[in-house]
């Protein structure tokens, strides 16, 4: 397929080969149009293998256009030799099949004597399009996380384009995200490779204002995507620190604007202005002044006499953070596991103060830390370690235990006395962003464990 308007389009390749008999001194190629093909064609001229021109390009084609060579292309008996058809195609060409017949003559090496092709032919049959299409999906996206105010470069997105029967360089686009999220960042970049693959990036700002949406629009981009091929588009935010008015807890994922403040212009020069029918989204994203990392450590085979579940927990360089509850799920088979604390290892005085015993099999078990309000677990950049144990009764052969840590799968909980963080989340730490003076679970940056790294993981044991 060949899209009106462009220019150079190869719109054939055939090969020329001498009998058995004799060579050939070829003087002449014929290209046959028909009278519609002949219009819809300007500059037509014909190369080598080696992409040297043959013959004189015809300006204006007709319907039989003779291409004199000189000197004769020389053809030894059995020689072949192979040839390709070039030409503009007119941006007013009617769509529809265009083919090309192809005739030479010449004379024989031997003899002199006139010599033809045995039949003319005709060559690949091309198809004139008005354009090429331009498609966008949803690339390699980056997982969902938490995005720490104050950082820079965080890849939040990634489109993959598409194109088809012709090469499209895209100079606009519209990037939307929510108005809070808007606030808390600094600055939005595109990363993309223009047509001689060079990368190339844009920084822009999300404006946040009456509407639902803040918007980023990008213009003068020279994203490439070439014909039948693919290129990429990645998005990443630099976010403004809490101080600097980032707000803790502004979720949102990142839109492309399907059909509004996009343009691609084709190799033809068509514009294309509407990409998809509906916005592309990115996974989502929330901004926090620190966040907590968790690993599951060794917990041994014992679940009688040690650990059922032993982990680490260690917060992001940015800052501290506070731990007021955290939940497993415990299922068992053949045995029973009652009696559940936090601990720290080898201290014998418990960090929750009431055993928990789960409801019914595989339940989520909450540990919350103290009775008392404000006791929590303070969590800095260097990793505390914490077991979950309990009673295990009847453990015995082909018995087995898994304890997991259990996730949160929404952000949950903006502020809260302990009873009601207790019931409202499996989890629950604070960034500590809002500490104006002394922090308590009260101070409105209570969360849930939507989004942490490394909760899921399960310790098993079997006998």
């Amino acid at each position: 397929t060949v899209i009106a308007g462009t220019n150079g389009v190869k719109l054939g390749a055939f090969v020329i080969s001498a009998g058995a008999a004799e060579g050939v001194n070829v003087s002449s190629i014929t290209v046959n149009l028909s009278t519609d093909e002949a219009a819809t064609i300007t500059n037509m001229y014909l190369t080598d293998a080696a992409g040297v021109t043959v013959g004189t390009a015809k300006n204006v084609p007709g319907t039989s256009n003779i291409y004199s060579l000189s000197p004769n292309i020389a053809l030894a008996a059995n020689a072949s030799k192979a040839f390709a058809l070039f030409g503009n195609v007119k941006s007013a060409s009617n769509v529809g099949p265009w083919v090309a017949n192809i005739d030479a003559s010449g004379s024989g090496m031997v003899t002199g004597n006139a010599v033809a092709a045995a039949s003319a032919t005709d060559i690949q049959t091309m198809t004139v399009a008005s354009t090429g299409t331009l498609t966008v999906v949803n690339g390699s996206m980056p997982d969902a996380a938490i995005l720490i105010a104050g950082s820079t470069g965080n890849e939040v997105a990634e489109y993959q384009f598409s194109a088809v029967n012709e090469g499209f360089t895209v100079d606009k686009l519209k990037l939307k995200v929510s108005n809070n999220f808007a606030t808390s960042t600094a600055a939005v970049t595109l990363a993309w490779t223009d047509k001689n693959g060079v990368a190339k990036t844009k920084d822009g700002m999300f404006l946040a204002g009456a509407q639902s949406a803040a918007t980023a629009t990008f213009t003068g981009l020279d994203m490439y995507v070439p014909a039948n091929g693919d290129a990429t588009l990645k998005v990443y935010v630099s976010l403004t620190s809490i101080a600097s008015g980032a707000f803790s807890g502004a979720n949102s994922t990142i839109s492309l604007d399907g059909n509004e403040g996009f343009n691609a212009v084709g190799d033809s020069g068509t514009p294309d202005t509407t990409l998809a029918s509906a916005d592309l989204e990115s996974k989502n994203f929330i901004v926090r002044k620190s966040k907590p990392t968790f690993a599951k450590l060794d917990a041994g085979t014992d679940p009688v006499g040690g650990a059922l579940y032993k982990f680490s927990v260690v917060a992001d360089n940015a800052g501290n953070i506070e731990i007021k509850q955290l939940s497993f799920v415990v299922t068992t088979t053949g045995c029973e596991v009652n009696d559940l604390y936090l601990y720290e290892p080898n201290a014998s005085v418990t960090l929750t103060d009431t055993a928990v015993d789960p409801t019914t099999e595989g339940s989520t078990v909450k540990l919350l830390v103290s009775a008392v309000d404000d006791d929590v677990l303070l969590i800095g950049n260097t990793a505390q370690t914490y077991e979950v144990r309990g009673v295990v009764t009847s453990y015995g052969t082909n018995d087995s235990i898994l304890v997991r840590m259990r996730q949160d799968v929404t952000s949950g909980v903006a502020n809260a006395v302990a009873n009601t963080i207790n019931g409202s989340s499996y989890n629950t730490w604070s960034d500590r962003s809002g500490v104006l003076g002394v922090h308590t679970t009260a101070t409105a940056d209570w969360t849930s464990g939507y989004l942490v790294k490394d909760m899921g993981q399960t310790q098993s044991f079997s006998k």
